[in-house]
């Protein structure tokens, strides 16, 4: 990951989204709509922490697994869904 990113993910705050995509359909679908702060503030803190699990403990597990990513770009979001059985 670029550096300036993983540096920008811990100080990212719901003003940062004001009149965003992302903010208005939150509050368009959630049943918590005056809760966005505390989403951005909870996303912040799990993106800043390592998950690397290991490439060892993935291939040693045996139950089936979905991955699914999404970048969010100029041009609008950018999924990835996989299955691995």
């Amino acid at each position: 990951m670029i550096a300036e990113a993983v540096e920008a993910i811990p100080k990212l705050t719901a003003d940062d989204f004001k009149g965003s995509p992302i903010e208005a359909e939150y509050k368009k679908l959630s049943p918590t709509p005056d809760d966005f702060p505390n989403l951005v503030q909870r996303i912040a803190a799990m993106a800043s922490k390592g998950y690397d699990f290991g490439a060892d403990k993935l291939k040693a597990t045996t139950a089936p697994m979905f991955s699914s990513t999404a970048t969010l770009t100029a041009c609008g979001l950018r999924t990835s869904r996989r299955c691995f059985a």
